[in-house]
C-alpha cells in the first residue's frame, strides 16, 4: 500500500457531476500512466477517448469530494491553467500523501472522437465510391473500418471467431492450477488485480472447437440471428433460468439470496456448455472499445433474439432492449452487428457518441437524409444508447423499411417517446434478464480478463449480487472490494437527501437517476416474453437493502413501514415487500425491545 497513491478523480461535465471516484496508481508513475488508469476505471464513459487526449489538473488547494464539485472547481479556476504534462512524475505532484476525502484530480475529456481517422480510399487502397468521396472529410472509427474489412460478407469467418466448449469440473480445477502456478502471490493480488486474459484465452481455445453453426448459412434462421436452440450456453442452464424468472412472491429468488452466494456448490455448475467470441484470431490492430476481444455469449441473447425475431422487420417493429446495468446489453448489440457483417446485411450503426455509420460494401458516415443509401429490405439501425445520446437520430423515422434496435439502461418515458411517435401500439421495450448463478460463476472464472478467486467472488456476491460489472470488479482485489463498498456507501448516504424511498424505487425503471437506484434495486424479467413493463424489482443484495433502510430510518422512524406498505400494492414489487418483512422479523428477534411496525400479510 505504501507504494500506491489513491487519487480521487472527477470528470468535468461527466454523467455524475457531484461524484468523484478513486484511482489506485503507483506513486513512481507519471501523468500518462494516470490517464490510462483513469480510462480503465471508466471504460464506458471514456470508451471513445484516447487516454493520452485527457486533460488533467491537480487540485493543489483542498476540495472536499462530497458534492457540488463543478462549482468548487470553477471557483478555483483550474481549467484556465495549463493541464499536467504527460511525463510529469506523480511523486513530484504529490510530494506528501494525498489527503483522503479530498478531490485530487480534475479530468476533462475532448469533444472529438480521437480514436478515428480520415479515409478517402478503402482499406485495400481502391478509391471510395462517389458517395463516400463526398464525405471524405468525415472521421470514421478505426475499429469499425477494420472489423468491416475482415468480416463483411464472409460467413466462412464465423468459425474463426465463434467457439464453443463443454466445460467440466476438471477444466475448472486445471485452470485454477495454471493460475496458481502463474501467480505465486495469487492470495494477495495488487490493487488492480492480475490481468490473466491471455492465459484464460489460451486455455479455453485448447479445449474448445469452432461453433457448430459455422457450417450453416448465417441467414438460415433469421429469427434467432444465429443464436438458436442448438447453441444454448449450457445444457443444464434451463433449470437455473427457471429459478431466476419465478414469481418473486416467495422470496426465494436466487439473484438476491445471500445464502445462495455463501454456499456455492462447484460440482453443480458443471458440466456447462458455453459459446464465446474470440476476436484475437482476426489479428486486428484496433480493438472495439465496447466489446472485449474474449466475450462470453449468454443464453439470454438467444431469448432476446427470438423475441425480436418474432416481430416484423420495419420501422413499426423497432424495439428497445433495456435492463439492469452491467448484464450484457451492449455486448448483445455488438454481437448482432458482427452477425450482420458476416452475413453481408446492410446496417446503420449509431455509435455511443451519436454519430451514424452505414455499413454495406464500404463504411460511410451519415450526416443527414441525403446520406441514406440502402437498397432492399431487412435493414436494421443498431443504436448504442448507453450514454447521453439515448435515442435514435430523427432521420431514421423517415424510412419505414429501417428497423431500429436500441440498447440502453432504463430511461425516462420521455427518452423512449420516439417509439410512441411511430404510432399507437407500435414498437416495444424489452428487458434483458439477470444472470443465472451458473453463467455468472462460470463466465467469471473462465472469461473475465482478471483473476477472480472463488472465495473473493462469493464475498462480492454477498454485497453486489449476481451482477458481473460490480461483483467481478470487486472480486479482483481487496482494494477493489473496498472501493466498490465505499462507492455504494457514499451513494446510499446521498439517497435520503435526493429522493424518497418510493421515488428511489420508481427511478429504477423510469427515472432520470437510474444509476443511483440500481445500486439498490435490480430488474428481473417475469417470463420469456421479456416485456419491460412487467419487470420485477428486487434488492441487489440484503446487505445494500439494509444499508438503505437504516439510512432512511435515521431521518424518519417509520420510513421502512411506509415503504413496505407501498411495495405491497404492486405485483412487480411483491417480492421486495417479503424481504422487508423478513428483515423486520430478524431485527425483532435480535432486539426484542427495539422499534417494530405491524405487518399484515395480504
Amino acid at each position: 500500500m505504501s507504494d500506491t497513491l489513491i487519487l480521487y478523480c472527477w470528470i468535468l461535465g461527466g454523467k455524475a457531476p457531484d461524484r468523484a471516484f478513486p484511482v489506485p496508481i503507483d506513486k513512481k508513475g507519471d501523468v500518462g500512466m494516470l490517464k490510462r488508469a483513469i480510462k480503465q476505471e471508466k471504460p464506458v464513459g471514456l470508451a471513445y477517448i484516447d487516454a493520452d487526449a485527457l486533460d488533467l489538473w491537480h487540485c493543489s488547494e483542498p476540495i472536499a469530494a462530497d458534492g457540488n464539485l463543478e462549482q468548487k472547481a470553477r471557483d478555483l479556476g483550474l481549467t484556465r491553467k495549463d493541464p499536467l504534462s504527460l511525463g510529469k512524475r506523480l511523486s513530484e505532484i504529490f510530494s506528501a500523501p494525498p489527503i483522503q476525502g479530498n478531490l485530487h484530480i480534475v479530468v476533462r475529456a475532448p469533444n472529438a472522437d480521437s480514436t478515428t481517422r480520415r479515409h478517402s480510399v478503402t482499406e485495400s487502397g481502391n478509391p471510395l465510391p462517389k458517395r463516400t468521396r463526398l464525405n471524405r472529410e468525415d472521421e470514421l472509427p478505426r475499429w469499425l473500418l477494420e472489423l468491416h474489412k475482415v468480416l463483411w460478407d464472409k460467413p466462412q469467418m464465423r468459425g474463426a471467431i465463434f467457439r464453443e466448449a463443454e466445460l467440466k469440473l476438471s477444466d475448472y480445477l486445471e485452470l485454477e492450477r495454471l493460475l496458481d502456478a502463474e501467480l505465486p502471490s495469487r492470495d494477495n493480488p495488487p490493487n488492480t488485480g492480475f490481468d490473466v486474459k491471455d492465459l484464460k484465452r489460451n486455455f479455453l481455445n485448447s479445449i474448445s472447437q469452432p461453433t457448430s453453426i459455422a457450417e450453416r448459412r448465417p441467414d438460415e434462421d433469421e429469427a434467432s440471428d444465429g443464436m438458436d436452440e442448438d447453441t444454448k450456453v449450457s445444457d443444464g442452464m434451463e433449470a437455473n433460468e427457471d429459478e431466476a424468472v419465478q414469481d418473486p412472491d416467495d422470496g426465494t429468488n436466487i439473484s438476491y439470496s445471500e445464502d445462495s452466494a455463501k454456499h456455492v456448490d462447484l460440482e453443480s455448475l458443471f458440466p456447462c456448455r458455453v459459446r464465446y467470441l474470440d476476436l484475437t484470431a482476426l489479428g486486428m490492430k484496433f480493438s472495439c472499445p465496447r466489446l472485449p476481444s474474449l466475450t462470453f455469449i449468454r443464453e439470454e441473447y438467444t431469448i432476446i433474439s427470438k423475441v425480436l425475431g418474432s416481430q416484423g422487420r420495419h420501422l413499426e417493429d423497432s424495439a428497445v432492449v433495456t435492463g439492469q446495468p452491467g448484464i450484457g446489453k451492449t455486448i448483445y448489440l455488438y454481437l448482432r452487428l458482427i452477425d450482420r457483417l458476416l452475413a453481408g446485411k446492410q446496417t446503420y450503426f449509431q455509435a455511443l457518441d451519436g454519430n451514424i455509420y452505414f455499413l454495406s460494401d464500404t463504411v460511410t458516415s451519415v450526416k443527414g437524409h441525403g446520406d441514406i443509401f440502402h437498397e432492399g429490405g431487412n435493414i436494421e439501425a443498431l443504436v448504442d444508447g448507453d450514454l447521453d445520446v439515448s435515442q435514435p437520430r430523427p432521420l431514421f423515422s423517415s424510412f419505414s423499411e429501417i428497423r431500429i434496435i436500441l440498447t440502453s439502461p432504463p430511461r425516462e418515458y420521455k427518452e423512449r417517446s420516439w417509439l410512441n411517435q411511430l404510432g399507437p401500439g407500435v414498437g416495444s421495450t424489452y428487458i434483458m434478464n439477470l444472470w443465472s448463478p451458473q453463467e455468472f460463476f462460470v463466465a467469471g472464472a473462465f472469461f473475465y480478463r482478471r483473476d477472480i478467486h472463488i472465495n473473493r467472488l462469493i464475498s462480492a456476491t454477498k454485497h453486489f449480487g449476481l451482477n458481473p460489472r460490480r461483483s467481478w470488479y470487486a472480486s479482483t482485489s481487496a482494494y477493489h472490494m473496498y472501493c466498490a463498498k465505499e462507492d455504494a456507501l457514499s451513494m446510499v448516504k446521498e439517497m435520503p437527501v435526493r429522493m424518497s424511498l418510493s421515488a428511489l424505487l420508481h427511478n429504477a425503471t423510469r427515472g432520470p437517476n437510474f444509476e443511483i437506484s440500481h445500486t439498490v434495486f435490480e430488474l428481473q424479467a417475469p417470463d420469456e416474453g421479456r416485456l419491460f413493463s412487467s419487470a420485477r424489482q428486487n434488492p441487489v443484495s440484503e446487505w445494500v437493502m439494509d444499508l438503505v433502510l437504516t439510512e432512511y430510518e435515521a431521518d424518519q422512524a417509520d420510513a421502512t413501514r411506509l415503504f413496505y406498505e407501498y411495495t405491497k400494492r404492486y405485483n412487480t414489487t411483491a417480492g421486495l415487500s417479503a424481504i422487508i418483512w423478513e428483515r423486520q422479523v430478524h431485527r425483532s428477534a435480535e432486539s426484542p425491545g427495539g422499534p417494530r411496525f405491524p405487518i399484515v400479510l395480504s
